[in-house]
């Protein structure tokens, strides 16, 4: 993209603030994980943590998310999305964490990916995820296959009828990696 993804303009705010401000209407707490030098948006409510090792990949970040709301939660998921996702759904998050009784983590599989860092995973999953940061492994889809994980498909998701009101696209697994990325979610309604 050419600069940072979280300081991006988008619908008049930082692309960061904004995801922030709408995961904030339906989980608590919020965390975000930066790296030590990443300058980062106002983007209250949200307590920020640094990757414990600079430049070194997403099960790092996943790692340091998973620590922060180890003490911090009462909930039983910490669902995790990217500072690059503006729609997440609170319809698709429910439905995942819905279909998730009995496993570890919840992974949507959408468009021919598994989508590792949108996710749900129980914090009880932050030593597992610091023993595989320990052993070298930076990979986020490690965790998905170190743990129980319910992998969800996307009729799935779309058997929901909230889902499929509020989110018929599943655009909550849309991400903005190029400038078109982010003139096509620019022009978006949700």
């Amino acid at each position: 993209m050419g600069q940072s993804k979280a300081l991006l303009a988008f619908e008049g705010e930082p692309l960061l603030t904004r995801v922030v401000r709408n995961v904030a209407s339906f989980c608590e707490p919020v965390v975000v994980v930066a790296q030590a030098d990443q300058a980062l948006p106002p983007h209250a409510p949200a307590r920020v943590v640094h990757d414990a090792i600079v430049d070194s990949g997403p099960l790092v970040g996943l790692s340091a998310g998973l620590e922060a709301t180890a003490n911090t939660t009462s909930t039983s998921w910490v669902f995790v999305c990217t500072t690059d996702a503006p729609w997440v759904s609170k319809a698709v998050v429910e439905r995942m964490a819905a279909l998730g009784e009995g496993f570890d983590a919840v992974v949507a599989r959408v468009r021919g990916k598994e989508h590792v860092l949108t996710a749900l995973y129980r914090p009880s999953l932050g030593q597992t995820a610091r023993d595989l940061v320990a052993s070298g492994e930076r990979r986020a889809s490690r965790l998905s296959r170190e743990a129980p994980t319910r992998f969800v498909e996307t009729d799935e998701l779309l058997s929901d009828p909230a889902v499929l009101r509020d989110d018929p696209d599943l655009a909550t697994f849309e991400n903005v990696n190029t400038p078109e990325d982010l003139a096509r979610a620019r022009t978006r309604r949700c």
